[in-house]
């Protein structure tokens, strides 16, 4: 699992206002995440974590985007024309200060920038929290930054599995990215069936005692 946080104020921007020093509005807001650590390819599950700045009554339908380039250089610079197809939406059934809340899986977000051919591990992501209505802003939903507390600061967790798209059909099984075979199947993906002993391949190996053999 690969733990992101952000350490800076630059990293976070909101068009609300929080009302306090250390906090930001949640809605309208930009959050900066460098050194994300995701594989193209093997994200399986992506969540972001606030802590509640303070109570708010009635909490937003958001929706969750980024922006859609190989990687976030800062959250002013940005054209927020272009962002990823993937969304996501979230509904806080509650907001109550100091609380914790974490987002609903957003790795569809991250696998999609993960597959940008410019996208190298440690880059950084740039999301987006949205109202998913046109109600007013609710400046009274407000998250912490680092500025108080580098702990309650927002945090991006990203989890990726090895053997995400790794194929070992029917005969193997996949084992931290590795095929393990069955049946005597062999080859990288379980795809060679069993047969006759090839005494110079090394996975047959345990023949060679056997007989005198000189490979090529």
């Amino acid at each position: 699992v690969d733990k992101t946080r952000i350490t800076t104020t630059a990293d976070v921007s909101s068009r609300g206002s929080a009302g306090e020093s250390g906090h930001f509005a949640v809605i309208d807001s930009v959050l900066r995440f460098p050194g994300v650590m995701a594989q193209p390819g093997l994200v399986s599950r992506a969540q972001i974590r606030l802590v509640s700045g303070q109570d708010s009554p009635r909490p937003a339908s958001l929706e969750l985007r980024a922006y859609a380039n190989d990687s976030c250089t800062g959250t002013a610079a940005l054209s927020p024309t272009t962002m990823t197809t993937a969304r996501v939406g979230w509904t806080p059934s509650s907001w109550n200060q100091g609380t914790e809340y974490w987002t609903p899986d957003v790795s569809s977000i991250v696998a999609e920038l993960a597959q940008r051919p410019g996208w190298r591990p440690g880059n950084s992501i740039c999301f987006t929290i949205r109202s998913a209505t046109k109600a007013p802003l609710d400046s009274s939903m407000t998250a912490f930054t680092a500025e108080l507390d580098e702990s309650m600061a927002p945090m991006l967790t990203v989890v990726s599995e090895p053997c995400g798209g790794v194929d070992c059909g029917d005969n193997g099984f996949c084992v931290s990215g590795s095929c393990s075979c069955l049946n005597d199947y062999f080859g990288d993906r379980c795809e060679n069936p069993p047969g006759p002993p090839s005494l110079c391949n090394p996975i047959k190996e345990r023949y060679l005692p056997l007989v005198s053999l000189r490979c090529a």
